[in-house]
């Protein structure tokens, strides 16, 4: 991983110039515990953050379904819905196909 250090890097300076991007970079540090007053000054951000993503229901879905050698599944949908407009969760709607 060493010996690809430099590559990876230029590579990232090369997107970031082709596609424009100018951002400031931070390195975040697990200080531990998250106190109360940062979960209110960052729950716009908190609120963001998807908790299931296609990829891993179709993962956990072939784990957990395909073993028996019944059902292969090769695409999913999520809906997303707002509950009273702040609360938001995902519903999986799975297409499986039958091996037989």
């Amino acid at each position: 991983m060493i010996k690809k250090r430099t590559f990876i890097s230029e590579n990232i300076s090369n997107t970031k110039k082709a596609y424009d991007i100018d951002i400031e970079e931070t390195t975040v540090t697990d200080g531990g515990t998250i106190s109360q007053s940062a979960i209110t000054e960052n729950s716009d951000t908190i609120n963001n953050v998807p908790i299931v993503s296609k990829e891993t229901v179709l993962k956990d879905l072939t784990g957990l379904q395909t073993s028996k050698g019944y059902y292969t599944f090769k695409n999913t949908q999520l809906g997303v819905y707002s509950v009273e407009e702040k609360t938001a969760f995902s519903i999986c709607n799975t297409k499986r196909n039958s091996k037989f």
